[in-house]
């Protein structure tokens, strides 16, 4: 298992770290995630890191989405949220994508 770890700055100037533990199989184990943004229920960030450990990526990224669709996110944006997704799940996996390169 090994642990990934995505930091991004959002458009809004707003900070999202997300913390994943990977097994060898591509797994979700755990996941952390915090900064200096709001999520309203209070509850959604707690929600998803409860629900993602178990999943693949894929999985996780339409997890997320369907957490967040009747949520409110302030400071990042959904796309924010995936993408640190994919970075921190890569980052444990020891791929690089596009993401880790380009910035915007």
């Amino acid at each position: 298992m090994r642990w990934g770890r995505s930091i991004i700055r959002s458009r809004a100037g707003k900070t999202l770290v997300i913390d994943l533990l990977v097994d060898t199989q591509g797994i979700i184990r755990k996941c952390f995630i915090s900064g200096d943004f709001f999520a309203y229920p209070e509850t959604l960030i707690n929600d998803i890191e409860k629900k993602l450990p178990g999943c693949r990526l894929g999985e996780a990224l339409i997890m997320a989405r369907k957490l967040v669709k009747d949520s409110t996110l302030l400071g990042i944006t959904l796309e924010d949220l995936l993408m640190g997704l994919r970075q921190a799940y890569n980052d444990a996996v020891g791929q690089k994508t596009l993401d880790t390169i380009i910035r915007y």
